[in-house]
């Protein structure tokens, strides 16, 4: 991996709810599992290729300089800074995300 990977809290505990959600709520253990190995996966693609994604156009996010990558059905919201790939949060993609990350600056 290029730059260093940060997870800040507020993300473990939005990626921690998903995984949750899958497995528990939803009945789908096996859903949890490949969404687990899909994001491990673009862990590393963002960690290799951090401007892969342009600063999204969304004013709430632009402010932060945030970038957004897919991974199934959920937003993946990042920086970058410096030498470092900071993510900030997970999101469903039918969420209202923009606010929520606005808040954690």
């Amino acid at each position: 991996m290029g730059y260093s990977v940060v997870f800040i809290q507020e993300f473990e505990a939005d990626y921690d709810a998903i995984l949750g959600y899958l497995s528990v709520q939803s009945g789908s253990p096996q859903a949890a599992i490949a969404l687990m190995d899909s994001f491990d996966a673009a862990v590393e693609l963002l960690a290799d290729n951090p401007f892969i994604n342009a600063v999204s156009l969304k004013p709430q996010l632009a402010a932060h300089e945030c970038r957004t990558h897919h991974v199934g059905s959920y937003v993946i919201v990042y920086t970058v800074r410096d030498e470092m790939v900071v993510f900030v949060g997970m999101f469903h993609q039918r969420q209202l995300f923009e606010g929520i990350v606005a808040r954690r600056g």
